[in-house]
């Protein structure tokens, strides 16, 4: 299993999904880790202030190309849509209150991360 999480460093979960600077992949086989690494998301400050058509595109493009191996995102809050275009390729979300990469996986493998999907919000332009 794949379990990308929401991170600028590492350490702490990114407050928003689409402004992180990246994705600390971790593939995991039970509770093991067996390898780590980072993904950036390879969307820059402009793209993220300018319409949402473009914001939309490159959404999906983060998605698509930096995700589509993973079978779980952890994150703090997400857009409404996001959830769903997540789940249409079967990558199951979570939205935490934890703000600690590490915590957040330790719990997740452990079965106990809270997810709480009443964060998430729906984002209209």
């Amino acid at each position: 299993m794949k379990i990308a999480i929401t991170t600028d460093d590492w350490e702490t979960i990114s407050a928003q999904f689409i402004s992180t600077k990246g994705f600390a992949i971790f593939k995991v086989e039970g509770t093991i880790i067996k390898s780590m690494e980072y993904r950036t998301s390879n969307i820059t400050t402009h793209e993220r202030r300018i319409n949402s058509g473009l914001q939309r595109f490159n959404r999906y493009a983060v998605i698509q190309n930096i995700l589509k191996d993973c079978d779980v995102v952890i994150t703090y809050v997400l857009e409404e849509q996001i959830i769903k275009d997540l789940k249409k390729i079967d990558i199951n979300v979570y939205q935490t209150e934890e703000t600690n990469v590490k915590n957040a996986l330790d719990l997740f493998l452990s079965n106990n991360l809270t997810n709480k999907p009443e964060k998430g919000f729906n984002h209209n332009h």
